[in-house]
């Protein structure tokens, strides 16, 4: 004898048994779905709101839900019913951003002030300008600024103030120098008194010019120019204008390092 139960306890898929949900899967790999069925007339009378919900489904007008016979007519219908998939809504197409003129851009008028100094000529530079210029280097210059930095160095700052106008201008200021760098003076020949006043010597002028004149490259011979060399006369003034001849040889030295050769300035001849 067959029992026929009003729902399944477990979920399955045969309607012979109850009359409850049908448990389907519309894919291989789709999750069960519960599907509502009408109650088989065997077990219990079908419920008239369950042949309401039937009736409107799609194909089932003229289907007997009170017939068993149209069970399975009425299964295959709810099946079908679920499998077919419902439209989906058409969306309205965007225009193509591709096919959008690029708008153009208008150049930008240039100022006033950027064509004045574009049109504003490049200075000359000063290199450049110098660069074509071939000036000789002045060794009477390079002699006195040899002077006045050795005197710098040793100390002998009343000497310093006096080198350029000693040399350039043949003019001594007593005042400015010591006691023992007058007398010095006096006694080596470099200076004299005239009417009073300490003056250079004429040898002394007359030397000065001279070498003035070989540095300058406006003379070459060296007659004039006396007995000593260039470095050790130059020495022996600085040695008497700052009161310590016994350091001839130091200044010696110090001017040599500074370019002051023997007969002319060792960076003129490079």
């Amino acid at each position: 004898m067959s029992f026929f139960a009003a729902c399944a306890e477990f979920p399955n898929d045969n309607a012979d048994l109850h009359g409850g949900a049908v448990w389907v899967s519309f894919s291989p790999t789709a999750r069960p779905r519960a599907v509502l069925r009408a109650t088989a007339p065997r077990a219990l009378p079908s419920p008239p709101a369950a042949a309401s919900e039937l009736e409107r489904l799609p194909g089932l007008e003229a289907a007997s839900v009170s017939s068993a016979s149209n069970l399975d007519q009425i299964l295959d219908a709810i099946l079908l019913a679920l499998a077919t998939p419902e439209p989906e809504p058409e969306l309205a197409s965007e225009p193509s951003l591709g096919a959008q003129p690029e708008p153009e851009l208008e150049p930008e008028p240039e100022t006033e002030t950027e064509t004045s100094l574009d049109a504003r000529p490049e200075p000359a530079s000063e290199a450049g300008d110098s660069a074509g210029v071939d000036e000789d280097p002045d060794g009477f210059c390079e002699l006195v600024a040899a002077l006045s930095e050795v005197a710098l160095a040793s100390g002998a700052t009343r000497a310093a103030a006096v080198i350029a106008d000693l040399f350039e201008h043949n003019l001594l200021q007593e005042a400015a120098l010591a006691r023992e760098a007058v007398e010095l003076l006096v006694s080596r020949g470099f200076a004299e008194r005239r009417s009073g006043a300490l003056a250079p010597s004429e040898a002394f002028v007359a030397t000065v010019s001279a070498w003035r004149a070989v540095l300058r490259s406006e003379e070459a011979d060296l007659s004039a120019c006396g007995a000593a060399t260039l470095d050790r006369w130059a020495a022996e003034v600085l040695a008497a204008l700052s009161g310590t001849w016994d350091r001839v040889e130091d200044l010696r030295r110090e001017l040599r390092r500074r370019g002051v050769a023997a007969f002319g300035i060792i960076a003129q001849a490079a």
